[in-house]
């Protein structure tokens, strides 16, 4: 519908690559794709030196196969066959089952493309079963400060790792000019990774307006051009109106209303007179002698 429209949608937020795959002239992603982030976490995997048993652990939903399946192809690309994949659904609150096949297998490395309440689930059970050493890499869909409150100790998360996107730590300094736009709109925000997802997105998009606006230069140079044909017709005006008879000046749009301020040269002139004479006069509404603007 979107595509059909033709009008120009950011995508702030979401990673799937169905939403901007196939491209399209008027869709764009505004953040690290599923498909590039799935590759970046096996890539990471395979960095670890000595690491050829992987295991997968998944929820079975398009989410966790837009980390998992892209994961999947990098590690096929560079001969290495997934030493076992589990499934683990949403809203599960035990991981047993899983570390017990996973013990079996002794991976070097798992790769997990699980919510972050289902990876402290996961975790927790890890270390309970004596496999807290293995290394575990997440998904950008988990925020590491959290997992780590979520299970309560460091020793916990100290082989797990996620996704970073960004050019600092959280509460590094190239990142302080955001943290001030989300102390300012969002000052009871607690800021964590999903904090910061949408300001690249949010930066394209001012990017995008401020290139489909008209060229500064041909607004400045236009704009010039109505200042001055603007002045040469209220110069005009006000030499019509310098040659018309006396008092049958009008008011010019624009400018000081010229038969005002003859009225009220003509008042100044009786009041001076009044006075001479020893009598009072005051003068009311328009003809009080003020210069009003038309």
């Amino acid at each position: 519908m979107v595509e059909e429209a033709g009008l120009p949608w950011l995508v702030a937020h979401a990673v799937s690559d169905s939403i901007s795959v196939p491209l399209a002239r008027n869709i764009f992603h505004g953040v690290p794709t599923g498909s590039a982030n799935g590759r970046a976490m096996a890539q990471f995997v395979l960095s670890k030196p000595d690491t050829a048993r992987v295991a997968i652990i998944e929820h079975s939903n398009d989410w966790a196969h837009s980390y998992s399946n892209p994961a999947r192809d990098y590690l096929s690309e560079n001969g290495v066959t997934p030493v076992v994949e589990l499934t683990m659904e949403r809203g599960q609150t035990d991981a047993t089952a899983q570390v017990l096949k996973l013990r079996e297998q002794k991976p070097d490395f798992i790769i997990a493309a699980i919510y972050e309440a289902e990876t402290a689930i996961f975790l927790r059970d890890l270390k309970k079963y004596g496999m807290g050493d293995i290394p575990v890499m997440g998904t950008a869909g988990t925020d590491l400060e959290n997992t780590l409150k979520r299970v309560g100790d460091f020793d916990t998360v100290k082989n797990y790792y996620v996704i970073h996107s960004y050019v600092d730590n959280l509460d590094g300094p190239k990142l302080e000019p955001v943290r001030q736009i989300l102390a300012e709109y969002a000052p009871d925000e607690e800021l964590s990774t999903f904090s910061f997802v949408s300001i690249g997105s949010a930066k394209a998009l001012v990017a995008a307006l401020r290139r489909s606006r008209p060229d500064p230069g041909q607004a400045h140079r236009r704009n010039g051009r109505d200042r001055e044909l603007r002045n040469r017709r209220a110069v005009r005006a006000d030499h019509l109106e310098r040659d018309r008879p006396p008092g049958r000046q009008r008011l010019c749009r624009g400018r000081l209303c010229r038969w005002q301020a003859r009225r009220a040269a003509r008042l100044e002139h009786t009041l001076l007179i009044h006075k001479t004479q020893g009598r009072r006069h005051r003068a009311f509404g328009p003809h009080s002698g003020e210069f009003r603007t038309c």
